[in-house]
């Protein structure tokens, strides 16, 4: 199967190429999974790939370039055909139990690094894969099905909503992990609109988004055993979400006006994780502008499919942004 054979290559295969080339001083980190960054630009003057500003910039044209298209473009990245759930899902990366749910790189690194969430962290693992030399790091993840970094109960499933069980327990064992290994980094993600149970039993919906004082609070508290155990952590805010790929296109894969998102969704809520972020010492990053221009959001950018199911990062696209990750923590002095 193409796309097994795809990810297996990506996985596998491409850090290992890495860091030969890098052994051989023929490339640098920036430039794993990724398309390369051209070596000048189209005035002549030279871009330093590792330069966050540089390389946002080069990445915002891209953005501009998915806004124009009027239809799904013929080199989709992976193919229309193969637009699959993300490879940390059938990693089983969502545990449900008091354990890692996957890891990835260098078992014996010297550098650690901890993702923490729920399925939108586990959207970001091939983004922190294309970020990081996996023979130098190694990559845990502990995510667990719709538990948010809040220190809250979230109220899943359709219709009667039913407590997310053993989400809070399974979020204290992560602290307790965190608290024994002392990681180099770790990176926190989730969406933050999920209904939630307050102390009383009232249930809240879109808690980010309406400025829940619970949810601050909680979020408060998880916010404060992280970074009573490391400064180095970075939160990366919830993503604005669209309409799935599936959904908003016609017969002729046309895009219709649904498949755009809004710069504006999930704002508030990004707003409250900057501002608790930075007063425990964190670094927010802000995925705004790595998805949208100042009205809109494309459904493709790079040619690769933004959010395949109108929520979470794809796997191609998450790579793709690998670099851009990277030059953010060189900029941020994380690494």
């Amino acid at each position: 199967d193409r796309s097994h054979l795809t990810y297996a290559i990506e996985k596998y295969l491409a850090p290992l190429f890495l860091s030969f080339l890098r052994q051989e001083n023929i490339v640098g980190a920036s430039t794993l999974l990724a398309t390369p960054v051209p070596v000048q630009s189209s005035t002549g003057e030279s871009i330093d790939s590792n330069t966050y500003p540089k390389l946002l910039n080069t990445w915002r044209q891209k953005i501009d370039q998915g806004l124009s298209l009027k239809k799904v473009p013929l080199n989709l990245d992976p193919p229309w055909t193969q637009i699959s759930v993300p490879s940390a899902y059938t990693d089983n990366c969502l545990t449900n139990m008091n354990h890692v749910g996957c890891t990835y790189g260098n078992p014996h690194a010297v550098h650690h690094v901890v993702i923490m969430g729920d399925s939108y962290a586990v959207a970001i693992i091939p983004m922190v894969m294309g970020a990081l030399d996996l023979t130098q790091w190694s990559i845990v993840s502990l995510t667990w099905h719709q538990c948010m970094i809040a220190d809250v109960v979230p109220m899943i499933g359709t219709g009667q909503l039913q407590p997310n069980a053993g989400c809070q327990s399974y979020r204290h064992w992560a602290f307790g992990y965190l608290a024994v290994n002392h990681p180099d980094l770790v990176i926190l993600a989730d969406n933050a609109n999920i209904s939630i149970k307050d102390p009383s039993g009232q249930v809240i919906s879109s808690p980010g988004d309406s400025a829940s004082a619970y949810w601050l609070t909680q979020l408060n508290y998880s916010l404060t055993r992280i970074s009573s155990i490391t400064k180095k952590f970075v939160y990366f805010g919830t993503v604005p979400t669209s309409t799935a790929i599936s959904d908003c296109v016609d017969s002729k894969l046309a895009f219709s006006s649904t498949c755009l998102a809004r710069p504006s969704g999930n704002s508030v809520t990004r707003a409250y994780e900057h501002q608790l972020t930075i007063r425990f010492g964190g670094i927010f990053l802000d995925p705004e502008p790595w998805l949208c221009d100042q009205f809109a959001c494309p459904a493709v950018i790079d040619n690769s499919p933004v959010h395949p199911d109108g929520s979470h990062l794809g796997v191609t696209f998450s790579s793709k942004i690998g670099p851009l990750f990277y030059a953010f923590l060189r900029d941020q002095k994380l690494i």
